[in-house]
């Protein structure tokens, strides 16, 4: 597995996705730098609703990431917050947002 890092100026990291496995970082504070949600109102209710009753990862939220829908990735962090991409594919749309990521 690629794990992606960007050390900042002020020597702290910044990891896309989640740190390498053992790696003890007991001050990490995860923050999302993007949000990518159905475009439709009532798939994105159901979306929102599920990930908060049973979480971001395990069989459900797991599920959630194969809807067949339009998705929307907002940026929420970073040089370029506040950009949005819309796709069918969501996989795109992540692969766009560490594009965006990786430039700064």
């Amino acid at each position: 597995m690629r794990y992606t890092v960007k050390v900042k100026a002020d020597g702290t990291l910044e990891f896309l996705g989640q740190p390498p496995p053992g790696l003890n970082l007991p001050m990490l504070k995860p923050r999302r730098i993007s949000e990518i949600i159905p475009i439709n109102p009532v798939k994105r209710s159901m979306f929102r609703l599920l990930r908060k009753v049973f979480g971001e990862y395990g069989l459900v939220g797991q599920w959630t990431r194969t809807w067949r829908c339009q998705w929307r990735c907002t940026l929420l962090a970073g040089k370029h917050t506040g950009f949005t991409a819309v796709s069918t594919d969501r996989a795109s749309l992540i692969d766009w947002e560490q594009k965006l990521w990786r430039k700064g």
